[in-house]
């Protein structure tokens, strides 16, 4: 990649990052951004609701960073992703995004935005959500996530075990129980995040129920580390629609259960 091609200008004046040539094999079922994605992000960024006084930062300053050639040179596996992939990878990681405001404060965060909307269009319809449909405002960053955690994989796919934490519920615990009964698989519709230190998922919460902890055996992740906003957490990001097989599941005590999975 060409990086003086890329360096942005400010404002209205910003111009749209032009596609290059990627090395990878042609996949009909991942998505690649296009110039009009990134613009159409960047769109969507700028009218983003940001907290300033914790780590939020504009999306000018965000495609600042990702093109500096000192990030560059510190990051070679970002050769292939674009400053506005890099941001929307940025922007997913924290708490400082919202597309709406609550009494005057940061709303939802946007990673639980667009998580929230992934799940709903999977239940609904029990498919993949349609991320090419324009009517649908957290389109974009959708777009150029799948684009940024592609792009990453393509380069330097993360192979190995990670482990996720989450708070879950009854029903959902049954599910993940009678699936591994069954020999179901298990689907994220959803990003899924996942973090190559155990002790980072935050697994078993101390005095909440229904704790539920993922050990995840990956064939192919991405590894966000580089442009997360929380890098010493060693985050890895699995694109949604990620399928597992649950080889191992047991109640550890009263309100715990382990769930050992293999990327399929």
């Amino acid at each position: 990649m060409n990086i003086n091609r890329q360096l942005p200008v400010s404002g209205s004046e910003r111009l749209l990052t032009p596609d290059v040539g990627v090395s990878r094999q042609a996949c009909s079922e991942r998505h690649y951004s296009t110039g009009q994605d990134r613009h159409d992000f960047y769109r969507f960024a700028a009218r983003l609701h940001v907290d300033a006084q914790c780590f939020g930062l504009s999306i000018d300053d965000l495609m600042d960073k990702f093109s500096d050639k000192h990030f560059r040179a510190e990051h070679p596996e970002y050769r292939d992703v674009y400053p506005e992939e890099c941001s929307a990878i940025y922007m997913h990681t924290a708490q400082d995004y919202s597309s709406h405001l609550v009494r005057g404060e940061i709303g939802t965060p946007l990673y639980r935005e667009v998580n929230n909307y992934l799940r709903l269009q999977h239940e609904n319809s029990g498919r993949e959500a349609e991320i090419d449909n324009h009517d649908e405002k957290l389109s974009p960053h959708i777009k150029m996530l799948s684009s940024a955690l592609n792009r990453l994989m393509d380069v330097a796919a993360f192979r190995g075990t990670v482990y996720r934490g989450i708070r879950g519920d009854l029903d959902t615990i049954a599910r993940l129980y009678h699936l591994f009964d069954t020999g179901g698989r298990y689907v994220e519709p959803a990003f899924m995040s996942t973090t190559r230190i155990k002790d980072s998922a935050q697994v078993f919460e101390p005095g909440t129920p229904n704790n539920i902890a993922f050990q995840i055996s990956l064939k192919r992740g991405a590894d966000i580390s580089g442009s997360s906003q929380a890098p010493s957490e060693e985050e890895i990001m699995l694109p949604m629609m990620s399928e597992f097989v649950i080889e191992h599941a047991s109640a550890l005590s009263e309100g715990k259960h382990l769930f050992v999975l293999s990327q399929i």
